[in-house]
């Protein structure tokens, strides 16, 4: 899985084996390991390039580790304090640098922590990013200070259209999952019931 193996020889059959080592090594029933292998292949065909594949590799140890205790934890926390004076709202990158300390070739996808990078740096050296980047960083600028000053971010601008950033957790639906708006400046879509098991 080494992001600088140009072309690696992986089959579906390959993907499939990785994801149920994983769900092995990290002590899952057989149920949620067929439930998280047909969540992530599902995404994959016989046309489905090595790059392809290895995002969903990368996806399924990423979510693992990272994701998913996020989400549960923001949504254990909305949850538990069920007020309307604590309002959660989620967010996933989804745009890389082009130019960062974490850019690769393109496939491996936004590096944890790339957002700080849309923060503090973007802005410092508008020469050293695309239009894109700059927008995106704005945009989140702008977002993190609405949300510190209201306690709600700005709705976000797909061309003409105006995406609403929703809360995280509908207090309302204990079965709902969490919702989060995927940031990427050429299209912004809030994501609802994020896959759990």
């Amino acid at each position: 899985m080494n992001p600088n193996v140009k072309n690696p020889n992986i089959t579906l059959p390959m993907v499939k084996t990785a994801i149920w080592l994983m769900m092995m090594i990290f002590e899952k029933s057989e149920k949620t390991t067929q439930s998280v292998i047909e969540f992530y292949m599902k995404q994959l065909d016989e046309k489905s390039n090595a790059d392809d594949m290895r995002i969903i590799i990368a996806d399924v140890f990423g979510d693992y580790h990272l994701v998913c205790p996020t989400m549960l934890f923001g949504e254990y926390m909305s949850r538990g304090l069920n007020s309307t004076i604590n309002t959660f709202y989620s967010y996933r990158l989804m745009l890389p640098l082009s130019n960062g300390a974490f850019s690769g070739d393109g496939w491996e996808g936004v590096c944890h922590g790339e957002d700080v990078a849309y923060l503090f740096m973007v802005p410092m050296n508008h020469n050293a990013y695309s239009k894109s980047e700059i927008q995106l960083s704005n945009d989140m600028i702008n977002a993190w200070t609405r949300f510190a000053w209201t306690g709600h971010p700005n709705a976000l601008k797909n061309g003409d259209k105006t995406i609403e950033w929703n809360e995280a957790i509908d207090l309302n639906d204990q079965s709902s999952g969490v919702s989060f708006m995927a940031l990427d400046s050429n299209h912004y879509e809030m994501i609802s019931n994020y896959f759990r098991l």
